[in-house]
């Protein structure tokens, strides 16, 4: 018995065998049978007819079931329970779907790099190359969460046509150098700028619109903070300026401090570059020395009243500033 895929329009309440609709010539799907069969479920396979129908590619006027060789001969007769046979309601006929949800195939991937000069580029080349960070966080609005592998590589995958936010969270002592309030939307995202609203996040993301595409190279860059302190020591010791606290000290781009002698001030969350530290030498007073030393090694150039120090990213580095009372 074959299946055929009727190709009009027709009415269920008024058809006959005269005025059957047409069908197609040749049946979807076919099933055998020998001898007498009473009492037998039979099934035919007719995906590719419900496919063709959501896809729109011919209308669904529904199946006739038909023999394969239909004659006159008086042996053959078939009968089929309808939908409205009361007797055993598992009689009636029925069509059974199987479906699979279709796994999404967007992604967003990217890295996350050591930005070690802090300048917010990823330099993977030359004599420093800058390298991929592991183990941190990055999220996607929806929900997700993943972690940075060992070359700094992360993925999101199986994602629905959508808009996404991609934020990283930040490491206590690092800073957010990619993107930034400079950097140009790239092909596959726009800059996002309020990723921080949630504290532990960098302020930058990007927003990601995903139609069945992926989209890369989605990067994040971070600096470790560096620090310098600097400490004050005096002949005589624990003596300070005649009515004051302390030695006033200069700093690039900061406020000016007042350290005590004995005492030091650590100016914390800097990030790669030149700085120059200096102190205002009050009246009867000579510096002396003034070392600055980074991992046990002299470090910096010295200017007047004062060192250059060069701090890489991570570095923390000490600068301590000797001082004499002349006598009176």
């Amino acid at each position: 018995y074959g299946v055929y895929r009727i190709t009009e329009d027709w009415e269920e309440l008024d058809v006959t065998w005269n005025n059957k609709p047409a069908v197609e010539s040749s049946a979807i799907s076919v099933v055998s049978t020998n001898g007498v069969v009473d009492d037998e479920d039979m099934s035919w396979d007719v995906t590719s007819d419900v496919q063709n129908f959501y896809d729109d590619t011919f209308g669904n006027y529904g199946w006739m079931i038909q023999d394969e060789v239909e004659s006159n001969s008086p042996s053959k007769e078939s009968k089929f329970r309808s939908r409205e046979y009361s007797n055993d309601t598992t009689e009636r006929p029925e069509l059974q779907i199987e479906y699979h949800v279709p796994t999404p195939e967007g992604s967003i991937s990217g890295y996350k790099f050591n930005d070690l000069n802090g300048d917010g580029f990823w330099d993977q080349e030359g004599e420093n190359p800058e390298p991929g960070l592991a183990g941190w966080t990055i999220t996607l609005s929806n929900g997700d969460e993943t972690s940075t592998d060992e070359d700094g590589y992360y993925t999101f995958e199986g994602l629905e046509n959508d808009s996404y936010i991609v934020c990283e969270e930040v490491e206590d002592d690092w800073s957010q150098t990619y993107p930034n309030g400079n950097s140009d939307d790239i092909d596959d995202a726009y800059i996002y700028e309020s990723c921080d609203e949630e504290g532990a996040f960098g302020k930058y993301g990007f927003e990601v619109e995903i139609d069945e595409d992926q989209a890369e190279e989605i990067n994040f860059g971070n600096v470790q903070y560096g620090s310098i302190t600097v400490e004050k020591v005096t002949y005589p010791e624990d003596t300070n300026p005649d009515e004051s606290d302390g030695f006033e000290f200069t700093f690039t781009d900061k406020e000016n401090q007042i350290i005590g002698s004995g005492d030091s001030y650590t100016y914390e969350d800097l990030t790669p570059g030149s700085y120059n530290v200096q102190e205002i030498v009050p009246e009867g007073w000579n510096l002396g020395e003034v070392d600055c030393v980074y991992d046990d090694e002299e470090f910096g150039e010295s200017i007047e009243n004062g060192k250059t120090v060069y701090l890489g990213a991570g570095d923390d580095v000490t600068c301590t500033f000797y001082n004499t009372k002349y006598g009176t």
